[in-house]
């Protein structure tokens, strides 16, 4: 708007000097443009870049999340790193190998602990570079935080929490554990994993990486297992069998009385016709 204010202006004045100059008021037009001239300066217009009538330029005002310190990023990131700072030193107890039977129930148990617990057998030891024979193993953890467990199978198996699924383990010497009843369906060689995730305060956000831990899982084949299985596949063939003999023997004996009847009336001898009526003449 300023703008266009500034170029009507510049057009009024160019054809004053215009009329003036035809009319040979020369004295008159140069007073004009020396007015202009003085009107440039005291106004500073060409020092300044908002034209006439514009407001000033202005930096627009700082908004929320401008600063790039206060992005939500940054504000999750910033109070994560704080939360974890409060994390300590623990370790996971758990067995490394389990067996059990087909169909036969079996509790898996494993212990998150801090690193002075007595209740875990002490300190964990170094973990061995080898796969260590002993039953029971052990894995470095977080602590200090409300832990979630949860435990998976490769293996065909029905998994029942028997424990609370989220506990605090917040002191060094804390301890809390974890059962799950576990029951195979068939046997084979299997592995099952127990996952346990430090939580942030009151919500179920994961506050650190995960710890996974994992336990050979062997489930032996019984003899009642077995025949029961010998015995289903055999029951299931011998329904299939009795039921193919069934339809056979139907179909047969319908096609047998069919053919019997056919035969019947073939060998019956033929009917005498009777004699017409003659017709009167």
């Amino acid at each position: 708007m300023g703008l266009l204010i500034v170029v009507a202006l510049g057009a009024a004045v160019g054809v004053l000097l215009a009329y003036l100059l035809y009319r040979k008021q020369y004295q008159l037009a140069g007073a004009v443009v020396a007015l202009v001239a003085v009107v440039l300066v005291l106004t500073g217009l060409p020092l300044d870049s908002n034209p006439i009538g514009a407001p000033p330029t202005t930096s627009p005002p700082a908004t929320a999340g401008s600063n790039p310190d206060d992005s939500t990023q940054h504000i999750f990131q910033t109070t994560v790193v704080g939360d974890q700072q409060y994390l300590i030193d623990g370790y996971v107890s758990y067995p490394d190998k389990v067996t059990t039977d087909v169909d036969q129930a079996v509790i898996f148990s494993a212990s998150v602990c801090g690193s002075a617990s007595r209740r875990c057998g002490g300190a964990p030891a170094p973990l061995p570079a080898t796969p260590s024979t002993s039953t029971t193993a052990q894995a470095p953890t977080k602590i200090g935080a409300r832990i979630r467990g949860h435990l998976t199978s490769d293996a065909p198996a029905q998994i029942d929490l028997d424990s609370t699924e989220i506990q605090p383990v917040l002191r060094d010497t804390d301890r809390a554990v974890w059962s799950w009843t576990v029951k195979p369906s068939a046997s084979g060689s299997y592995t099952l994993t127990a996952t346990f995730t430090p939580l942030r305060a009151d919500t179920a956000e994961p506050l650190a990486a995960d710890t996974q831990v994992s336990a050979v899982f062997e489930v032996r084949q019984t003899t009642g297992h077995a025949v029961g299985s010998v015995w289903t596949v055999l029951s299931s063939g011998l329904t299939a069998i009795i039921a193919s003999l069934s339809a056979l023997g139907i179909t047969g004996v319908a096609v047998w009385t069919w053919l019997r009847r056919k035969k019947t009336k073939a060998a019956e001898p033929a009917k005498p016709a009777k004699p017409g009526r003659k017709r009167r003449r």
